[in-house]
């Protein structure tokens, strides 16, 4: 168990969270009571989403939804969680051309692995830049679970790091 890991365990055990998994379960109305989380974890994504993702699109397979909009502006309306795929690679991605693998100390290699930076000053743009798109990553739904919020702050994120970059589409 790595370092990460067990500070996440520490911490959320303190703060008497439930981990399952190596998810957080909160109170609330859409998560489980602890005598309720076997049928929770016996649930698939038909339960909620009607269906499993079943729509193989450019080696990926994802739910047959289709975005509103063109909102990575590459010019054709796809499935909403390869438009955010496609935001996300604005940012990183395995050409080495993302936003935050061309700032002057670059936050990722050119294959999209994470770089330390142990010298130097990083902006506040660019310290958010690198805590949203590992939030969305690591959530690894694309989107799916709340486009709207996924695609607004990713917009922002790029918004943020290249102004020029159409956010007009953003979702309401």
């Amino acid at each position: 168990m790595s370092v990460k890991t067990r500070i996440f365990i520490t911490i959320a055990t303190a703060l008497g969270l439930e981990i399952v998994f190596g998810i957080i379960l909160l109170t609330g109305a859409c998560s489980p009571k602890s005598d309720e989380l076997a049928t929770f974890m016996s649930l698939d994504c038909t339960s909620c989403h009607g269906s499993t993702p079943d729509f193989p699109v450019k080696g990926d397979t994802v739910f047959n939804k289709l975005a509103a909009a063109v909102y990575n502006n590459d010019g054709k309306v796809e499935p909403l969680q390869l438009e955010v795929k496609g935001l996300l690679s604005v940012l990183v991605n395995e050409k080495g051309s993302g936003l935050l693998q061309r700032v002057p100390q670059p936050l990722y290699d050119a294959r999209g692995n994470r770089v330390v930076v142990k010298t130097g000053t990083k902006s506040a743009k660019e310290i958010a830049a690198v805590y949203n798109y590992t939030f969305f990553v690591e959530d690894r739904s694309l989107g799916i679970h709340n486009a709207s919020y996924t695609i607004q702050v990713l917009y922002d994120t790029i918004e943020s790091l290249n102004p020029s970059f159409d956010v007009s589409k953003r979702p309401i």
